[in-house]
Parts: C-alpha cells; sequence; structure tokens
C-alpha cells in the first residue's frame, strides 16, 4: 500500500483536535475556509497562527486572500482548485505568489495537464 503524502483537514476540525498536529506532523495541511468573511477574518489568522505554534506547516488555499493569508504567517501554501489554474501562465504567477504546488482546474484533460507537467518543473498534484 503507498504511503500517504498528505492529509487535508479543515482548519476547524484541526483546531479541535490539536493532537492531530503532533500525529501527522509534516503530512497534515489546514485547509483555510473558501469564505471568510471580514468580521471572522482576524479569528481566523489567530487561529492559524495558534494553530502554527502547535506545529502545522501548511495551509491549503481556494483563494487569493488564503494564499496570502497563509504566506503572512510563514506557512507552505498548497493552491486548491478553486484556483482555477487553467493554464502554465496561471501556474507560473501561483508559483511567484509563493504557492508550493496547486491542484489544477478540474476542466482541464489529461493531455492538457501532461503539457502543464512538462512545462513546469513545480510538483502539481490532482
Amino acid at each position: 500500500m503507498p504511503e500517504i503524502e498528505k492529509i487535508i483537514l479543515p482548519i476547524s476540525e484541526i483546531s479541535a483536535h490539536k493532537d492531530i498536529v503532533k500525529r501527522f506532523g509534516n503530512k497534515l495541511v489546514g485547509e483555510i475556509p473558501s469564505l471568510a468573511y471580514p468580521m471572522t477574518e482576524e479569528k481566523l489568522r489567530y487561529r492559524l497562527e495558534e494553530l502554527k505554534n502547535e506545529g502545522l506547516t501548511a495551509v491549503l488555499a481556494e483563494n487569493l486572500g488564503a494564499v496570502n493569508l497563509g504566506r503572512r504567517l510563514g506557512l507552505s501554501v498548497h493552491g486548491g482548485v478553486s484556483l482555477n489554474i487553467l493554464n502554465s501562465n496561471s501556474l507560473e504567477i501561483y508559483r511567484q505568489m509563493g504557492v508550493s504546488d496547486a491542484t489544477v482546474s478540474i476542466e482541464l484533460s489529461a493531455g492538457n495537464i501532461k503539457k502543464l507537467k512538462r512545462l513546469r518543473q513545480k510538483q502539481t498534484f490532482l
């Protein structure tokens, strides 16, 4: 059986069960909520800072705000499918923004995904 590379859980679940951070270590990725309203952003930032202090090292970002939040906190950022990465240009822009790897758009064919992989030496997971 192949080894599990990443375990993605909502940050609310990780916060509720902080022992998960130590249990899964660097394999754990905290999913930032897709929608964060201005009145909840501070609470979200604080929760992520707490989890970082517990040992969380990476987050999954589904929008630009989440990408920026993860990078500002010094976390490794994985790009989610909602970033809608359709081509090598968008993949490169997100890489420049600090996204370490990404889930490309579900609209891409297998052939287009292979072209992206050949064009970019960055890891792209599906």
